[in-house]
C-alpha cells in the first residue's frame, strides 16, 4: 500500500486559465492583491494576472474569506460581498476602499439573530448531548505570558467577535433560536482560567490538565453564554500551554486563524505599552449569515 503524494500529481503552480491574458499590476493595491492571492493559492505571484479568475486559480470560497483578514492587515479593506461579486485583482482594486465600513457591535440587549445553514443542520440531526459538540486547539507557550494582558485579550475578542457571544435557546414551537449576548454579560462570566501545575512531575501534568479540560468541556451549555473556554496551564521554565475550547456552532476552520491573530494582535500591543487597537469588522455576523441563506 504506497502512499500518493498529492504534491506531486497537483501543482497549483501549473494552474494558469489559457483564458486569461496575462495583465501585470500596476498600482500599490493591485500588488498587495497580487501577493495576498499568491500567498494563499501558493502560486508564483509572477503567474497572476490582473484579470486572472481566482475560482479558476484553485481558490475556493473558503480562500476568500481570509482575503478580507489578510487585506486588512495590509490597509485594504473589502467586504464580504465583493469577494463574492468580484473574482479578479482588476474587478477587487477598483471597489476596495482604503478606509472600513465600521460595524456597530450591539452590546446593550440581547439580539436574536437567524441560524447559518449549518447551524440549522446541526439542530435538525438532534446529536446526542448537542452542547458536547467541541472543537479544541492547544498553543505550546515558551516564554512567560502575562495573565493579566491575556485575559484582557480574551475579553477583546468577545467585544469585537459577536460570533463569541451567541447563545441558543428553543421557543415555544420547540425551534432553535439563536441569542447574541450582550458583552457585559459574556466579562461577568469567568471566560479564562489560569492553573499553575509546575509542581507536577510530567505525566501528573497531563493527568491534571486532561481533567480540568474534560470538565470544561462537560460544563458548556448551548443555553447559557460563553460557549468558550480558554485555558492556560504553567508548566516548568517558563513553558506553558494555551488551550482553546468552543462549541462547533460559534466557529469554524476559517474563523480560527483571525481569533487567534486577533488575540496574538492584543497581547503584543499590551506587551509592547500601545493602545488596544484590533482592526475594525468589515462584515458583521448577521450581515455573513444573511449572504449564506441567500446564496
Amino acid at each position: 500500500n504506497e502512499k500518493i503524494d498529492i504534491k506531486k500529481l497537483f501543482n497549483s503552480q501549473d494552474i494558469i486559465p489559457a483564458k486569461a491574458e496575462y495583465i501585470p499590476p500596476k498600482t500599490r493595491i493591485e500588488k498587495k492583491l497580487v501577493k495576498i492571492w499568491a500567498n494563499l493559492l501558493k502560486i508564483d505571484p509572477s503567474k497572476i494576472g490582473m484579470n486572472h479568475n481566482f475560482f479558476e486559480l484553485g481558490g475556493d470560497s473558503l480562500l476568500s474569506m481570509q482575503i478580507i483578514s489578510k487585506a486588512k492587515k495590509q490597509g485594504v479593506f473589502l467586504s464580504l460581498k465583493q469577494t463574492n461579486t468580484h473574482s479578479t485583482i482588476s474587478e477587487l482594486a477598483k471597489n476596495c476602499t482604503n478606509t472600513p465600513e465600521i460595524i456597530k457591535i450591539q452590546n446593550k440587549d440581547d439580539s436574536i439573530i437567524p441560524l447559518a445553514p449549518i447551524q440549522k443542520w446541526f439542530f435538525e440531526h438532534n446529536f446526542y448531548k448537542p452542547s458536547h459538540w467541541n472543537q479544541y486547539i492547544i498553543l505550546d507557550t515558551h516564554e512567560t505570558i502575562n495573565i493579566d494582558y491575556l485575559n484582557l485579550a480574551v475579553q477583546e475578542l468577545f467585544k469585537k467577535h459577536a460570533s463569541l457571544r451567541s447563545y441558543f435557546k428553543f421557543n415555544k414551537l420547540k425551534q432553535p433560536i439563536q441569542i447574541i449576548a450582550p458583552y457585559e454579560l459574556c466579562i461577568k462570566q469567568p471566560i479564562f482560567h489560569y492553573f499553575d501545575v509546575s509542581t507536577l512531575p510530567k505525566s501528573a501534568q497531563e493527568k491534571k490538565m486532561a481533567l480540568i479540560f474534560n470538565q470544561y468541556q462537560s460544563s458548556i451549555d448551548l443555553s447559557t453564554p460563553p460557549l468558550l473556554y480558554v485555558l492556560y496551564f504553567k508548566q516548568k521554565k517558563g513553558k506553558g500551554k494555551l488551550l482553546f475550547l468552543m462549541h462547533h456552532l460559534i466557529t469554524d476552520v476559517v474563523s480560527w486563524h483571525i481569533i487567534l491573530d486577533d488575540l496574538n494582535l492584543v497581547y503584543a500591543q499590551q506587551k509592547k505599552k500601545k493602545p488596544i487597537n484590533l482592526p475594525f469588522s468589515t462584515t458583521s455576523f448577521l450581515t455573513w449569515i444573511n449572504l449564506l441563506i441567500n446564496y
